[in-house]
């Protein structure tokens, strides 16, 4: 209960007591106004009686009348004796003239015949006088008495002072009675109002201590009520939560930028690749910002726009600002609408960079490689030619064109042989790994290149440092390719009397270190960042004319990656060149 309305209850009570006292003030005065007449007119009809009988003198009347009245001493009585025909026979006040008293109006109702007449009057100052007037039997005389109208008010005051201390007392009792089951009622409200408090602010799990002993039968099924609503909440949020996890789950790993707009074109959402290609780190979620800070794209906000506007949905090809650079999108807007409105749009942007950049890496694949078969089979479908049609070709001739045709077809074999390779790395496919000795497998790859070293005159050998064994765990033939890779063109593109120099160790890290280092012409600098690519030469003629095919690299380097490393180069003109190769082994 509420505390005004506690106070207003106990002010209408109180109220309820003064009007109760003063109405009980008002039936007492009145009942002892009648009370005091019934008195009277006893005293009066005992007074007439004696007297009619000549039992006593009029004079001895007064002290008769009140002894018989038991009038309180001091108060004034007035008696008086009178006969119709205007005789006065006694008067308690001396010196009243009898035919005054005749024109009064109790001795004229007597004269006509009344046997009693009461009545109250105002006189000598206003005081209140009440007045009994009995005519005798034989209606020849009359008696009056008149005394002083008197309420005993200290009576009055003491009783109205016990009844209001007891009244007071009572209150007081029940106030407190309703102070009690107010506090206790109040309190459980007050459990409702702070749960319904936490509820809004989010926190379902909170549950209310359950009302079972209050007399309030309505708390006890309020709080159960609350406490099985609550409990309902939280399944549903914990169920929103979980679907909302998994959504959020799934649009982060979307590897295209995806987000979303409100009608006012203020940013609500975006997931990890957008804010990574933007390079925003405010959550949308905390707090909304226009999406053009996002994007930077007024084309964007643009499309967005016409997209509220059309609530449809629409696709187009975009250039947007990114932190690589300026990247051309296939961009989807799609309208979010709740009936006739609406709501926001999701824009899914699809990067066509490297889509493009595929479809270019492809064309010049395929050119490349088309121009790598296309040299050796033109060169051996004209020796062919030349053998077949020309009849003075002499067998040391025809033995030379042999030769060059087994070169080229060599060549042809070993072009395919690495462009298989390759894609067989590229896919990521490892047929076995196995535990072997690095620094074994290095000693076998410099004799199987042995021959091709001494007809060069280069000598190949290890550092005086390498360990005595180095463990790794990989597919060995993709780590002898590699080692076949480098030391082969260190030994190839040598200097005569050169030399190439081979160390493997295990860094600090983990990793396992392999450098290929020659005392060679060395590689300019600008063409070392492009000396991993796919067919790139860097002098195309020599390179070919030394049986290269441009894929031994870039064999090694995505072999290198293939095990969560890299492969660098380092070079100066006219010093020679290193080759590091880390590898997670």
């Amino acid at each position: 209960m509420d505390k005004r309305i506690f106070n207003g209850v106990v002010a209408i009570i109180l109220c309820l007591l003064v009007f109760l006292n003063v109405l009980a003030a008002i039936i007492y005065n009145a009942r002892s106004v009648e009370g005091q007449r019934a008195d009277l007119l006893t005293v009066a009809k005992s007074l007439s009686i004696a007297w009619e009988q000549g039992q006593m003198a009029p004079e001895a009347l007064e002290s008769k009348a009140r002894e018989i009245g038991l009038l309180t001493e001091g108060v004034d009585l007035r008696l008086t004796l009178l006969r119709f025909d205007g005789q006065l026979v006694y008067d308690s006040l001396a010196g009243t003239e009898a035919g005054k008293e005749l024109t009064k109006e109790e001795f004229r109702r007597l004269a006509a015949g009344e046997d009693q007449v009461t009545l109250e009057r105002v006189i000598r100052g206003g005081q209140k006088n009440q007045i009994i007037a009995l005519a005798t039997t034989d209606h020849k005389a009359a008696l009056r008495l008149m005394v002083p109208l008197q309420v005993h008010w200290e009576q009055f005051i003491i009783y109205s002072a016990i009844s209001l201390g007891l009244t007071l007392a009572a209150l007081y009792f029940i106030s407190r009675h309703i102070n009690r089951e107010t506090a206790r009622y109040r309190s459980g409200v007050e459990l409702l109002s702070e749960g319904v408090e936490a509820v809004a602010g989010g926190t379902y799990d909170h549950r209310v201590p359950e009302i079972t002993s209050s007399p309030y039968s309505e708390l006890s099924d309020l709080t159960s009520q609350f406490n099985e609503a609550t409990a309902i909440l939280e399944r549903k949020n914990d169920y929103v939560q979980a679907r909302m996890a998994r959504l959020s789950t799934i649009l982060n790993t979307i590897i295209d930028p995806l987000f979303m707009v409100d009608a006012d074109k203020n940013l609500i959402y975006a997931n990890r690749t957008a804010k990574e290609v933007f390079g925003r780190t405010l959550d949308p979620e905390e707090q909304a910002y226009p999406q053009i800070l996002l994007t930077h794209s007024e084309e964007l906000d643009w499309l967005i726009e016409e997209c509220l506007q059309a609530q449809s949905d629409l696709s187009t090809i975009v250039e947007v600002p990114t932190l690589k650079g300026s990247s051309r999108y296939q961009a989807l807007f799609s309208a979010i609408s709740i009936g006739e409105s609406t709501q926001g749009v999701i824009v899914a942007l699809h990067d066509l960079t490297a889509e493009e950049e595929a479809a270019a890496f492809r064309r010049d694949f395929v050119a490349n490689v088309t121009h790598e078969l296309k040299t050796p089979l033109t060169s051996l479908r004209g020796f062919i030619e030349t053998l077949r049609n020309s009849k003075d070709i002499t067998r040391e001739q025809a033995t030379r064109f042999l030769d060059i045709m087994d070169v080229e077809a060599q060549r042809l074999e070993n072009l395919i042989d690495d462009i298989l390779s390759l894609s067989e790395v590229e896919r990521g496919k490892i047929k076995e790994i196995t535990s072997f000795d690095l620094n074994e497998l290095i000693d076998e790859v410099i004799v199987l290149l042995d021959d091709k070293a001494v007809s060069k005159q280069v000598s190949v050998y290890t550092a005086e440092d390498n360990p005595e064994t180095l463990m790794i765990k990989a597919e060995r033939d993709r780590i002898k390719q590699i080692l076949i890779n480098l030391v082969d063109n260190a030994i190839k593109y040598n200097n005569e009397h050169g030399h190439v120099v081979i160390f493997a160790q295990r860094l600090k890290n983990g990793l396992v270190q392999i450098l290929v280092e020659d005392d060679g012409p060395g590689i300019e600098e600008s063409t070392l960042p492009r000396i991993f690519e796919r067919f790139y030469r860097q002098d195309t003629g020599r390179s070919r004319d030394r049986g290269g095919t441009g894929l031994g690299l870039s064999i090694v380097k995505h072999i290198a990656q293939l095990y969560n490393g890299e492969a660098r180069v380092e070079s100066k003109v006219g010093e020679g060149t290193r080759f590091i190769i880390t590898l997670e082994v």
